[in-house]
């Protein structure tokens, strides 16, 4: 079981001086000698259920109390000796934080002595540049090295080999493994293995350690841009690239491609081009002969084709049952109609260009 070592420094509140107290009896009237207690060191469980206190002439103490960083608590004594107290009863809830100073006040039928206590943990098997990781599995620190760590490769946690064999070696003091794989596996007490973990082998002990690890929260303000380029995306390739090439899509990703320069394209490159992708043209008359119908969506709204000789393929028809129609013919892309004429000079007939008229009336003037 882990424990918590104390540092001490006596302060005595008796009157009487130090080391000797000097008592009445009742009956005989004679002086007796009482010797104060003396403390050496102090034991606290790493649960914090367990205290025990080690020092001399401990047989005459009564009650023992500790005060300091919000703890003001008198312990029941469970068991007692010249050289040691046993406390094995702590209040729930109770809980010394290490490194910091305490006072404990031992308390005898004649004096009070004071003694501050500072709680450090207490660890055997440690060597300089060491670290403390508590084991949850044994309920007790342990010294972890951290000089000379060395990465050893990645860890298949459910393969349900050690690290070091799985990566074909002998684990030595200070080499680490990082779980890519998690699962449960038992390698000295350690059973659950999550991805980002750490295991690293500890020569001193020789044991395993777990160092929790985990996946890091990363957003695109947290990374660092100021030394990457854009070759550093997977879908960017820049293999063979040169000065003032661009990235063109070759279907599966961006690749360099030399630029695109001015070109001066000849007629007979455009007519080409023309052709090959059904864009109309000039005929070289400032005309555009169609030699085939207009189409659109992909071959549909289609208008008949022009033909030169017939115009197009439409007419004109007089409508109505009686009277005289104005639609004379058709002459190739012309449709002719026939003119409004006054039969008499009674009749006019005038063209109203404004309204896009032609009106008839009666010449009054005229009829007799």
């Amino acid at each position: 079981m882990g424990r918590l070592l104390v540092f001490c420094t006596f302060i005595l509140l008796s009157c009487n001086p130090l080391g000797k107290s000097r008592v009445k009896g009742d009956f005989f009237n004679k002086h007796a000698q009482v010797t104060n207690p003396s403390l050496l060191a102090v034991e606290i469980s790493a649960d914090h259920t367990q205290l025990t206190l080690h020092g001399t002439n401990l047989q005459g103490v009564n009650t023992v109390k500790i005060t300091g960083n919000g703890i003001d608590t008198q312990f029941d004594i469970q068991s007692k000796t010249n050289d040691r107290i046993d406390i094995t009863t702590l209040t729930a809830g109770l809980n010394f934080v290490a490194d910091t100073l305490y006072s404990m006040v031992l308390s005898t039928a004649y004096a009070q002595t004071a003694v501050s206590i500072n709680f450090v943990p207490s660890v055997t098997g440690a060597t300089n540049g060491d670290v403390l990781t508590f084991n949850s599995n044994t309920n007790s620190w342990e010294p972890l090295p951290i000089a000379n760590q060395s990465f050893m490769g990645v860890w298949d946690v459910s393969a349900g080999t050690d690290p070091d064999v799985q990566n074909g070696i002998t684990a030595q003091n200070g080499n680490y493994f990082i779980v890519t794989v998690a699962g449960t596996y038992t390698l000295s007490g350690n059973s659950t293995w999550a991805v980002g973990d750490w295991a690293i082998y500890n020569g001193t002990l020789n044991v395993w350690e777990r160092i929790p690890g985990g996946t890091p929260s990363l957003t695109w303000t947290s990374l660092d841009k100021t030394t990457s380029s854009v070759g550093d995306i997977a879908d960017v390739n820049l293999t063979g690239i040169l000065t003032g090439d661009v990235l063109s899509w070759d279907g599966t990703k961006l690749v360099a491609t030399a630029p695109i320069t001015d070109t001066v394209l000849t007629e007979a490159q455009v007519d080409t081009y023309a052709d090959n992708n059904g864009y109309l043209k000039p005929d070289g008359t400032n005309s555009i002969t169609l030699t085939g119908d207009v189409c659109s969506n992909g071959g549909t709204n289609c208008l008949n084709a022009l033909a030169s000789a017939v115009g197009e393929a439409n007419t004109a028809s007089n409508q109505g049952i009686a009277g005289v129609g104005v639609y004379n013919a058709k002459v190739a892309a012309d449709l002719q109609f026939k003119n409004i004429n006054a039969g008499s000079a009674k009749i006019t007939v005038t063209d109203d260009l404004a309204n896009k008229e032609i009106d008839i009336d009666v010449n009054e003037a005229s009829l007799s």
